[in-house]
């Protein structure tokens, strides 16, 4: 009992071990034995090997064609699997986990995408015991055949007289493209992660440090900020949808709740118990765009009575003012954004309540 146990597991995992080849070298011009190149019975159907520029159609009996076109399915299964697999999870993952990191978000990516095909490969192994495990005849280099098959390989050789040699080799038994789920992962995930989860910029204006919640979930320490910097504030990334967003303070009271409706791609200010202050945006033109008749500067005050506040583009200065206008009035220019903050009684008179 414990010899078949151990010869079934060497004759599964076998598969994954060099194996003795036949090669042989082929003209442009040759032609193949009549026989099932895997086991030697009357072949009735074909399989066609191509590379580079030449190709073979390889006869196989049904029952063994049957059986490689089997293990073809499976590939072709696996790979659309994790292909879909992975941009569903991609898509869903950050509405079922907003507070999930990108390393996270990447490595559930890429396990999704690696599942299929690894079931597939070790269906294949388990199944060592159907008519044919892998091609018999492909294209080892340039015009060069490799065969599994010692008899096969002889007729081959002997029909068109070429020579037929030996080599150590592994069979070709899994198709590149299985891989496509995880290239997939890799190329989407960082930059899905970044759109499908908005950055929030939280500022504490209170007296108190502060602790972030998302949809009761601890995120982050807030410490106090009262005066303007570019370093202020915490900055997470939330996942997109109905989100909950709470501080609470040391004793762990909750202080304030905000129900939050985040959308891919924006970008969120969340400052909690900042009454007495003012946000507002500044956009700076500069060169030609300057020079369009419009005003250097224009203000956008955001509206009062809020803790949350999606912010109007990208931000290109963070509680700090623009660069200051070059004299060169001859460059194209451009705009730029700062959103900024004070105390609602020392604000610009451009942006007073």
């Amino acid at each position: 009992m414990a010899e078949s146990v151990r010869a079934k597991a060497k004759l599964r995992f076998s598969v994954w071990k060099p194996q003795p080849l036949h090669l042989v070298d082929v003209d442009r011009d040759f032609q193949v034995p009549l026989g099932c190149a895997c086991c030697g019975a009357v072949a009735t159907k074909s399989q066609r090997e191509a590379r580079g520029g030449r190709e073979v159609l390889v006869p196989y009996c049904t029952e063994c064609s049957d059986a490689l076109l089997r293990h073809g399915t499976v590939q072709i299964a696996s790979t659309l699997a994790a292909v879909v697999l992975v941009v569903s999870v991609l898509l869903t993952l950050p509405r079922l986990m907003p507070t999930l990191g990108v390393w996270g978000y990447a490595a559930i990516a890429l396990f999704v995408g690696g599942a299929p095909p690894i079931v597939a490969i070790l269906v294949r192994v388990r199944s060592a015991n159907l008519p044919v495990r892998e091609r018999a005849v492909w294209w080892w280099s340039g015009t060069v055949l490799a065969c599994t098959q010692q008899t096969w390989a002889e007729q081959l050789a002997n029909t068109n007289e070429r020579p037929h040699t030996m080599a150590l080799g592994r069979v070709p038994r899994h198709s590149a493209l299985m891989g496509s789920g995880v290239v997939l992962a890799l190329v989407l995930a960082p930059t899905l992660f970044t759109f499908l989860h908005p950055m929030t910029l939280v500022l504490n204006l209170a007296s108190d440090d502060l602790e972030l919640l998302v949809d009761g979930r601890p995120l982050g320490h807030v410490p106090v900020t009262s005066l303007e910097s570019p370093y202020a504030g915490l900055r997470v990334r939330v996942g997109v949808g109905s989100r909950s967003l709470q501080v609470r303070d040391a004793q762990g009271r909750i202080l304030v709740t905000s129900a939050a409706q985040l959308e891919a791609g924006k970008t969120y200010l969340f400052a909690p118990l900042a009454d007495a202050y003012c946000f507002w945006i500044e956009r700076d033109h500069y060169g030609r765009s300057a020079q369009a008749g419009g005003p250097e500067r224009e203000y956008e005050r955001l509206p009062q009575g809020r803790d949350l506040w999606e912010l109007p583009g990208p931000i290109d200065s963070w509680f700090s003012k623009n660069p200051e206008a070059p004299q060169d009035r001859r460059s194209t220019g451009g705009t730029m954004t700062a959103l900024r903050q004070a105390r609602c009684t020392e604000t610009p008179q451009e942006v007073a309540p």
